[in-house]
Protein backbone atom coordinates (compact mmCIF):
# COMPACT_ATOMS: atom_id res chain seq x y z
CA UNK A 1 0.00 0.00 0.00
CA UNK A 2 1.41 3.55 -0.82
CA UNK A 3 1.25 5.91 1.74
CA UNK A 4 -1.87 6.53 3.91
CA UNK A 5 -3.15 10.29 2.92
CA UNK A 6 -4.46 12.46 5.89
CA UNK A 7 -7.81 13.13 3.24
CA UNK A 8 -7.98 8.54 3.47
CA UNK A 9 -7.97 8.39 7.00
CA UNK A 10 -10.32 10.99 6.98
CA UNK A 11 -13.10 9.58 4.64
CA UNK A 12 -11.83 5.95 6.72
CA UNK A 13 -12.97 7.66 9.97
CA UNK A 14 -16.63 9.48 8.35
CA UNK A 15 -17.09 5.70 7.02
CA UNK A 16 -16.83 4.26 10.70
CA UNK A 17 -18.63 7.21 12.38
CA UNK A 18 -21.50 5.82 9.87
CA UNK A 19 -21.92 9.16 8.35
CA UNK A 20 -20.29 10.77 5.61
CA UNK A 21 -20.85 14.28 6.26
CA UNK A 22 -19.43 13.96 9.58
CA UNK A 23 -17.34 17.42 10.49
CA UNK A 24 -13.78 17.02 10.77
CA UNK A 25 -12.39 19.91 10.52
CA UNK A 26 -8.63 20.71 9.16
CA UNK A 27 -7.16 20.92 12.46
CA UNK A 28 -8.75 17.27 13.50
CA UNK A 29 -5.79 15.90 12.56
CA UNK A 30 -4.15 17.27 16.14
CA UNK A 31 -7.29 16.39 18.35
CA UNK A 32 -7.67 13.51 20.63
CA UNK A 33 -10.02 10.56 19.33
CA UNK A 34 -12.21 11.29 22.49
CA UNK A 35 -12.42 15.02 21.45
CA UNK A 36 -13.66 13.92 18.36
CA UNK A 37 -16.15 11.37 19.72
CA UNK A 38 -14.24 7.70 18.61
CA UNK A 39 -14.61 5.91 21.43
CA UNK A 40 -12.01 3.00 22.02
CA UNK A 41 -14.30 0.31 19.38
CA UNK A 42 -14.45 3.17 16.64
CA UNK A 43 -10.84 3.62 17.13
CA UNK A 44 -10.39 -0.21 16.73
CA UNK A 45 -12.88 -0.31 13.45
CA UNK A 46 -10.34 2.61 12.23
CA UNK A 47 -7.41 0.44 12.49
CA UNK A 48 -9.11 -2.60 11.85
CA UNK A 49 -10.07 -0.80 8.09
CA UNK A 50 -6.60 0.09 7.87
CA UNK A 51 -4.94 -2.85 8.04
CA UNK A 52 -7.38 -4.51 5.60
CA UNK A 53 -6.31 -1.84 3.09
CA UNK A 54 -2.67 -2.18 3.67
CA UNK A 55 -2.44 -5.92 3.57
CA UNK A 56 -0.61 -5.76 7.01
CA UNK A 57 -1.57 -6.11 10.54
CA UNK A 58 -0.03 -3.46 12.82
CA UNK A 59 1.62 -3.52 16.11
CA UNK A 60 -1.08 -3.74 19.19
CA UNK A 61 1.34 -2.51 21.98
CA UNK A 62 2.67 0.43 20.05
CA UNK A 63 -0.72 1.40 18.88
CA UNK A 64 -1.85 1.84 22.22
CA UNK A 65 -0.05 5.27 22.35
CA UNK A 66 -1.30 6.47 19.44
CA UNK A 67 -4.45 9.38 20.52
CA UNK A 68 -4.82 11.63 17.25
CA UNK A 69 -5.29 11.46 13.62
CA UNK A 70 -2.21 12.78 12.73
CA UNK A 71 0.14 10.34 15.38
CA UNK A 72 -1.76 7.59 13.90
CA UNK A 73 -1.30 8.74 10.77
CA UNK A 74 2.59 9.34 11.37
CA UNK A 75 2.65 5.49 12.98
CA UNK A 76 1.10 3.89 9.95
CA UNK A 77 3.12 5.34 6.86
CA UNK A 78 6.52 5.15 9.24
CA UNK A 79 6.03 1.05 9.39
CA UNK A 80 5.34 1.43 5.02
CA UNK A 81 8.20 2.67 4.69
CA UNK A 82 10.30 0.03 6.90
Amino acid sequence: MAQLSLEELKQTMRQVAGDDDIELEDDFATATFEELGFDSLAVFETVHRVERACGRKLPEGELAEVTTPKEFLEFVNDLERA
